[in-house]
């Protein structure tokens, strides 16, 4: 399969949750189920330290969809610490090999509200 480059935007502060529906070139569906671990990182640029994270091993990512074809970040909590444009990619592991299927830019917002709780 090839990599898809994705632009997203997240808040500060916010628990941020995307999907993405995965179908080949005929728009069958492409079974997420098969892969072992399904990882994501959000770097400001390669090498630089990890501000977000999801695996499906722990809860971050779920496999969902009547095909098992639909990718869903349930839950990424974005720091109050963090703003601008940052690098990510999704990668697929499957029997120790990996394959970056999604990639792309976080553009993190700055939050407005700030809640005292």
């Amino acid at each position: 399969m090839a990599c898809d480059i994705i632009n997203l935007q997240a808040v500060q502060g916010d628990n941020w949750s995307w999907t993405a529906t995965f179908v080949d070139e005929n728009d069958d569906p492409i079974d997420l189920s098969v892969y072992d671990d399904i990882q994501m990182e959000i770097r400001k640029k390669p090498g630089t330290a990890v501000i977000a994270d999801a695996f499906l091993t722990n809860n971050g990512f779920s496999v969902i969809g009547t095909d098992s074809n639909i990718l869903s970040l349930d839950e990424c909590y974005i720091s109050t610490d963090v703003q601008g444009v940052y690098q990510f990619d999704v990668q697929f592991i499957l029997a120790g090999n990996a394959e970056t299927l999604i990639r792309g830019t976080v553009n993190i917002l700055p939050e407005i509200t700030q809640l005292t709780l």
